[in-house]
């Protein structure tokens, strides 16, 4: 994300990229992360249907809306804003993804579940830059790029034929893989009424009469 702020947005380099992207991700985690519970707890009172789900799917949704234009709007302030919009409402999921997690596994696996989920997005984590990067290597071009060359009192303009890469092209795959993620939630959304009485059941074998 910092190369592709670099590359493209005007008034951004590296350094510049890479703090402010830092800071972002920072303080959208945080209040991402409080607000998600926050919002589960009053949907939950407000007693909508499978309110965790709701929860998730609603903010992956506003998460592709924001992500999209924060992507490809190659302005400094206004793209800044949406990718933190995009950033907050992902960090959103983390309390009622979590409480998912635990409700709708057997307490019998409930730590390999959680091992499990761990290891998936560890794993997403360090292929997803390779894999950004090789589609823009795939999608690039060639360009002549100018090279100034000293030669004692002189300087000499060249031009050479270089190869770049389209980052702009491999950063389609964010929005791609959070829709991927999106209809998923909405098929458990859809299934989730056999998980709760899944749920259900097991509760009520585990109640046995005090004699």
């Amino acid at each position: 994300m910092p190369t592709y702020y670099a590359r493209e947005v005007p008034g951004y380099n590296i350094t510049t990229a890479s703090l402010f992207l830092g800071l972002i991700a920072v303080i959208s985690g945080f209040v991402g992360a409080l607000s998600g519970a926050f919002v589960a707890d009053k949907i939950r009172l407000a007693k909508f249907k499978k309110p965790l789900l709701l929860t998730t799917t609603g903010c992956i949704f506003l998460t592709i809306i924001f992500i999209i234009p924060g992507l490809y709007t190659f302005e400094k302030y206004s793209g800044s804003i949406t990718v933190f919009l995009s950033q907050l409402c992902h960090w959103m999921i983390v309390g009622p993804s979590s409480t998912l997690k635990a409700n709708s596994v057997p307490p019998s696996v409930r730590t390999r579940a959680f091992s499990f989920v761990i290891l998936v997005n560890h794993i997403g984590d360090t292929v997803s830059p390779t894999l950004v990067g090789l589609l823009s290597d795939l999608t690039g071009s060639y360009q002549n790029i100018s090279i100034l060359e000293n030669y004692g009192n002189y300087t000499v303009n060249m031009t050479s034929l270089e190869y770049f890469g389209d980052i702009r092209n491999g950063m389609i795959l964010v929005p791609v893989v959070y829709s991927l993620a999106l209809l998923f939630l909405v098929y458990a959304y859809l299934r989730v009424d056999e998980v709760e009485k899944y749920e259900v059941e097991k509760k009520e074998d585990r109640i046995t009469p005090v004699e």
